[in-house]
């Protein structure tokens, strides 16, 4: 299949300048083998004047040199130029549909294509193949259409036998082509859909990990992982070996086809027929004419990945975005594009909402999430939606926020007024971020303020929320109720900067006593500014609607009519809510040692590399000895010796040219199979240091941050290793062979050959190194921070899109890539440098050869075979040159994976299986004192006890301590002094939990050990006690319903009963809860905690909470803000 070309001005000027380079470089061929030609048969002939010969084919060296720089810079030009519009345009659909792209059946590999971790590696690494199309497909194609012409119809001017053969075997060449090609389609798209897949599965693993460890299941996951990397590089194998074999049918091809012609003017030149100049000529060019047509063969191979990933690219860009609510009028609905224009000659103050008949049904879904809903929101008031989890108030805050669209993924009815979209600020359950800072965020956030007033502003919404110490920790560091108190501020400034509708769904879940206060004085603040939509299941929080709107539930969800109270714990005025310490930061890689990382990497694959290197080497020679023997067999056979002392050279011409292809496949093979087998062992490693860090290393588990370590990082040392090592070792074997040759052949060209190996391996790369300065390094850092932001930025585009932040963030995602771009063009530039150096260089060193019969007295056919012996080696030693170029783009990813892997942040020190514990069974923590790396102790002296059956309920302000006792619980952070002793396995449920993309049978299975598979009787029991069974039994699936990506299907309650669910499915000897209540009702979160009392009778439990209704008689309180030890043990009555 012929891969479709964008229709752009980029490319338009990038064929037409290849056009012109590809006439220039058929110009140059044809005067290289003219002078080569003359030269060599007026030495045969007695001549010595041989300057003329050489300067023709020094000019012809001299336009060769100057076409391959071009057509790379203007190929590699139109690359950048059209990757970073359609990057543009993919991440800005993306982001204005909420952080995926396309909709429609729902199946595995829709999924997976449109998910934000799909679309994020698509829009880096899979866009990045264009480089292949530009600047090898596309210069192939267009030297297919002018050099075999050109250079045909000079070998017509000298031989028509010769053009003859030529033009009746050429056209088989693109017919195997086609052939071989249709039977590698399908298998291309599977190859690039199982590279989406894993990419997306690296990333749930990631944002799973605080699960995968706290149910000590990250090491069964890592096997997981090896298969699927397996998996994956066996399906690309397959495909890899399909496509070499045809690239050696073609050569082969090629070799017979030029085999032939070089018999047939050996026959003639001994028989007398034709002049030795004709022969030399057709000889020279004949290779010429089939080389375009063998590099479009390898070319389009090369460029399927990036085909597959631009059809993929636009078919995403083309997929319909749905049509918000807020676009519908009175006259009925409209498209979204309308937005714009009924902003205008709106009043600036707050308008009364009107929610009309608004019913939600999501694809693949029986019953309605919403049905025939209707409210009015007073202006400038709070109207709260009130009801029990998963009655569908989060989903009435997402249509209204746009986020939720009829014809993507659901069908929306309904009309509103009072909801424009560039009127509205959105503040979610689980907020998300792109910049590096609090402050960075937050003045985003104020995108339309004046910017003398943004940094005042930004400081009055950090103290409205008591964050004004957080300004410049990174969001990613920050706790969960920490994040959510940033996401209040952010919706304070979008007030400020215009914002009249404000959404609030949970706005104060996991936070204590005084920051929920600040919360909701800050909530409060907004009357008469903003109509506030609230979705709280806090008393405290909901009485400050005015207006109470209650959803009756659609499905299987029992409906609390009186709920229970909720009161939180009172904090003490010691203040302890400080800014966190910055934990398991990725260090500066700059000056990282990185070389014996890669020794340590490739070590076990080293056999295969060595195979690969001497197979290159061997498939060179072969190339450089069938050229050299060509030249000798013509020239002899001038000499009208009996055709039988020409049969072994023409044997050996024969043998050389087969040789080259079968090595070349070879090599091929075992470059590709020893680097996805270190990619592999990579991949592995970085999982494995992900695990030991846990909780000290939070920053890597952002979206972003994960995408770049374990995709961009390894994928960025799996691209530069086959591009370093085997061309770098080929050129060196290569060189020190050729040398051996020429100095046993015509030791009087041994200098100059010398010399031009030395400004080959030597003074072009370090050419190149200056011309570049740095830039590969830069442009390989470049790419991988590219691909965390725009990672980040797709996980967060539900809050961009609907707070309408998407212009901003898409902007400086543009000017990103605009950087990226320029270094990318400075590096091509430079990589044609070297490449035309080391053009220049053999050429002039071939032409210099020229000289030898008349200057040294050797024999004419000995300097024929010198001659094209050098010619040769152009362009494995120009690959060499590009390889220096980008060694310093492998060690900055080998040093990044390093600075992942191998810094000094904490690393595990407990088994999430648990060894045998002490004699008394449960938990004891005995004078526990411990804190984060360089800061002072976060726990001091603390002493606590829980049998089985017992539970110690830890309270406390945020950044007292909370999460810190948790890490050392599970290992992630040694203690100072004092110990922890806990008896069997512990399980753990976070704060926010993650739920993988998968079925709630899935989600719960994977708490097990694959021999422990839990029956559906456990599973339906264990959701019956966290009150999520009927919901599930609702589904269509039941069990193997699908949830979404982090159970994006799922109100906030319900994906917060599945996490705990999860939980007791570990069958744990101690379980940890982490605010396991956090986005439930208050008579919801009563049962609930009473389920989870009668279903861990014989379990000690640790639970974290800010809410003292959650206490039961007997429990053990741990309050870390006392000023004592701060131990109770709680009797409570009534």
């Amino acid at each position: 299949m012929r891969p479709h070309i964008p229709n752009g001005r980029a490319t338009k000027a990038a064929l037409a300048l290849l056009s012109v380079l590809a006439v220039v470089k058929a110009a140059a061929l044809i005067l290289i083998a003219q002078g080569v030609a003359s030269g060599l048969a007026g030495a045969f002939a007695g001549h010595t004047d041989w300057r003329g010969a050489a300067l023709t084919a020094a000019a012809g060296v001299l336009l060769r040199g100057l076409s391959e720089w071009g057509s790379l810079q203007a190929g590699r030009w139109a690359a950048v130029g059209v990757r970073e519009d359609l990057r543009a345009r993919l991440v800005g659909a993306a982001l204005e549909r909420g952080g995926s792209v396309g909709g429609g059946a729902d199946d595995a590999d829709r999924r997976v294509a449109s998910s934000a971790a799909a679309t994020a590696v698509l829009a880096v690494r899979g866009l990045d193949g264009l480089d292949s199309f530009y600047t090898a497909y596309l210069p192939a194609l267009v030297q297919c259409a002018a050099v075999p012409l050109l250079v045909g119809l000079r070998i017509l001017g000298a031989d028509w036998v010769s053009a003859l053969i030529i033009a009746l075997t050429l056209p088989l060449v693109p017919i195997f082509m086609i052939l071989i090609g249709k039977h590698t389609e399908d298998r291309v798209s599977v190859a690039q859909q199982a590279l989406a897949r894993l990419g997306s599965h690296l990333v749930e693993l990631a944002q799973g990990l605080p699960v995968l460890v706290g149910l000590g299941r990250a090491a069964e996951q890592r096997k997981a992982l090896r298969a699927l990397s397996e998996d994956f590089s066996n399906r690309t194998m397959g495909t890899l070996r399909v496509a070499f074999m045809s690239s050696l049918a073609l050569e082969l091809l090629s070799t017979i086809s030029v085999a032939v012609v070089a018999v047939f003017i050996g026959i003639r030149l001994v028989s007398g027929d034709m002049p030795l100049e004709a022969g030399l000529l057709a000889l020279v060019l004949a290779p010429e004419c089939f080389q375009p047509v063998r590099d479009l063969g390898a070319a389009h191979h090369a460029s399927e990945d990036g085909a597959e990933a631009l059809r993929r690219a636009e078919d995403a860009i083309a997929a319909p975005a749905g049509t918000r609510l807020s676009a519908a009028d009175a006259a009925g609905r409209a498209d979204a594009g309308q937005d714009e224009r009924q902003d205008e000659g709106l009043p600036n103050g707050p308008a009364e909402l009107c929610v009309e008949r608004l019913t939600v049904r999501y694809d693949g879904r029986a019953r309605a999430a919403v049905q025939g809903l209707s409210f009015t929101a007073p202006a400038g008031e709070a109207t709260l939606l009130a009801g029990p989890s998963g009655a569908g108030k989060t989903t009435v805050l997402l249509a209204l926020a746009g986020l939720v669209r009829d014809g993507a993924g659901a069908t929306v009815s309904g009309r509103v007024s009072g909801a424009e979209a560039r009127r509205i600020a959105y503040v979610p359950q689980h907020p998300q971020f792109t910049e590096p800072t609090v402050a960075a965020e937050l003045e985003l956030a104020a995108d339309g303020l004046a910017p003398k007033s943004m940094g005042s502003a930004v400081y009055r919404a950090l103290e409205a929320v008591r964050c004004a110490d957080l300004a410049e920790a990174s969001p990613a560091e920050l706790s969960p109720g920490q994040q959510r108190r940033i996401a209040v501020a952010r919706g304070l400034l979008r007030v400020e900067a215009g914002a009249t509708l404000v959404l609030f769904d949970e706005p104060t879940a996991h936070l204590d006593a005084r920051s929920a206060s600040a919360v909701e004085t800050a909530i409060a603040s907004l009357r008469g500014r903003a109509t506030v939509v609230l979705v709280a299941h806090d008393p405290q929080t909901a009485a400050l609607a005015r207006t109470r709107i209650e959803l009756v539930p659609t499905e299987g969800i029992e409906d609390h009519e009186s709920p229970a109270p909720s009161s939180r714990f009172a904090v003490s005025e010691r203040d302890v809510d400080a800014a966190p310490a910055r934990r398991g930061e990725v260090p500066d890689s700059e000056d990282r040692p990185w070389l014996g990382s890669l020794w340590r990497l490739i070590r076990p694959d080293l056999s295969r590399y060595a195979l690969a290197a001497l197979s290159g080497a061997g498939a060179a020679a072969a190339a450089a000895a069938l050229a050299g023997l060509s030249g000798w067999l013509i020239v002899r056979a001038a000499e009208h010796p009996p055709i039988l002392y020409l049969l072994a050279a023409m044997v050996g011409v024969r043998f050389f040219g087969i040789t080259r292809a079968a090595l070349r496949y070879a090599e091929r093979l075992a470059t590709h199979s020893a680097v996805f087998s270190t990619l592999t062992r990579l991949r592995d490693r970085l999982w494995e240091a992900l695990t030991s860090k846990g909780l000290s290393a939070r920053r890597l588990l952002v979206p972003g941050a994960a995408l770049e370590s374990l995709v961009a990082d390894a994928e960025s040392v799996r691209d530069e290793l086959p591009r370093i090592l085997q061309p770098i070792a080929t050129a060196v074997l290569l060189a020190i062979g050729a040398l051996v040759a020429v100095g046993i052949l015509l030791p009087a060209q041994l200098p100059v050959l010398a010399l031009a190996i030395v400004v080959s391996v030597v003074v072009a790369p370090l050419a190149t190194a200056w011309a570049d300065r740095r830039g590969a390094r830069a442009t390989q850092q470049g790419s991988a921070r590219l691909l965390e932001s725009i990672g980040q930025a797709l996980a967060a585009a539900p809050d961009l899109a609907a707070n309408r932040l998407v212009g901003p963030v898409l902007a400086r995602l543009r000017a990103e890539d605009k950087r990226l771009t320029a270094l990318e063009r400075r590096g091509v530039a430079a990589e044609g440098l070297g490449r035309a150096l080391v053009i220049l260089a053999t050429g002039l060193a071939a032409a210099a050869t020229l000289a030898t019969p008349a200057t040294a007295g050797v024999a004419t056919s000995t300097a024929a075979a010198v001659v094209l012996v050098q010619l040769a080696l152009a362009e494995p030693l120009a690959a060499a040159s590009s390889a220096v170029q980008r060694i310093p783009a492998l060690g900055s990813a080998l040093a990044r994976v390093g600075a992942t892997s191998d810094d000094d942040a904490p690393r595990r020190t407990r088994s999430g299986g648990g060894a045998p514990g002490p004699a008394n069974a449960g938990l004891s923590i005995d004078r526990l004192s411990a804190g984060w790396p360089g800061q002072p102790n976060v726990l001091a002296n603390l002493s606590a006890k829980a049998a089985p059956g017992e539970w110690l309920v830890v309270a406390g302000p945020s950044g007292s301590g909370k999460t810190t006792l948790l890490a050392v619980l599970l290992g992630f952070l040694p203690p100072r002094s004092g110990s922890v002793e806990a008896s069997g396995r512990i399980a753990w449920c976070p704060q926010e939990s993650h739920l993988f993309d998968s079925t709630v049978r899935g989600n719960l299975a994977i708490s097990r050990d694959r021999t422990e598979v839990p029956s559906d009787a456990e599973l339906w029991e264990v959701l019956d006690r966290v009150g999520l069974g009927d919901h599930v039994r609702s589904l269509p699936g039941g069990l193997d319903s699908r949830i979404g990506s982090r159970g994006s299907e799922l109100s906030g309650g319900q994906r917060q009963r599945l996490a705990v669910a999860r939980t007791l499915v570990a069958d744990a000897a101690v379980v940890l809860l982490d605010e396991p209540t956090a986005h439930l009702d208050p008579q919801a979160a009563q049962e609930l905690i009473s389920g989870l009392h009668s279903a861990l009778v014989d379990r000690s439990v640790v639970m974290v909470t800010h809410r003292a209704s959650e206490l039961r008689d007997g429990d053990l309180l741990v309050r870390l803000d006392a000023l004592d030890d701060g131990v109770r043990r709680l009797a409570l009555v009534g």
